[in-house]
């Protein structure tokens, strides 16, 4: 629907013209009204009382229509679902990937050398003295904490000045 949409099929309703003024608009609202009387023919009236009253004050109807949020067109239907996968299509695609990042070469001659693949990394745990644990829990002493790797202190956009060194410990007084 346009923006002109509305005002076209008002002009229609009442039988004006696009360059009508405003006695011409009232003359054929007249005309349309003894055609489509309220008691007689409520929607006809409806119909025409709508279209006057956008045609004699079309400001806030066109107001409406270019603030309006409201889409110009309908929206495009949604596209079909895609079918599903057949069997074993996905553990085919997943074979693919995993031959395309692994170094075949380096595969091939360990296994023409009869080495084992090499594990993959992990992360090791830090290692437990469960005997030293024991011996604290009996005594009644609290687990020591557990150390934490501290992360690297921001750097200052400025360097340091004398100024801003700690003060010296004790002195004279």
């Amino acid at each position: 629907m346009s923006l002109t949409t509305p005002f076209e099929q008002a002009r229609a309703a009442l039988g004006v013209p696009a360059g009508a003024d405003r006695a011409a608009v009232k003359r054929a609202y007249r005309a349309a009204v003894a055609e489509h009387p309220p008691d007689r023919d409520p929607d006809g009236f409806r119909r025409v009382r709508e279209s006057y009253e956008l045609l004699v004050d079309p400001t806030d109807r066109a107001r409406d229509l270019i603030l309006s949020r409201r889409p110009s067109a309908p929206p495009p239907p949604l596209p079909a679902p895609p079918e599903p996968p057949r069997p074993g299509v996905t553990a085919v695609a997943l074979l693919r990937v995993l031959a395309t990042r692994v170094d075949a070469a380096a595969l091939l001659a360990r296994a023409e050398a009869g080495d084992p693949p090499a594990p993959a990394k992990r992360a090791r745990a830090p290692r437990v003295d469960a005997a030293a644990l024991l011996a604290r829990a009996e005594a009644g002493d609290p687990p020591a904490p557990a150390k934490r790797a501290r992360a690297p202190r921001a750097s200052t956009s400025r360097p340091r000045s004398k100024a801003d060194a700690k003060p010296p410990t004790g002195g004279a007084s």
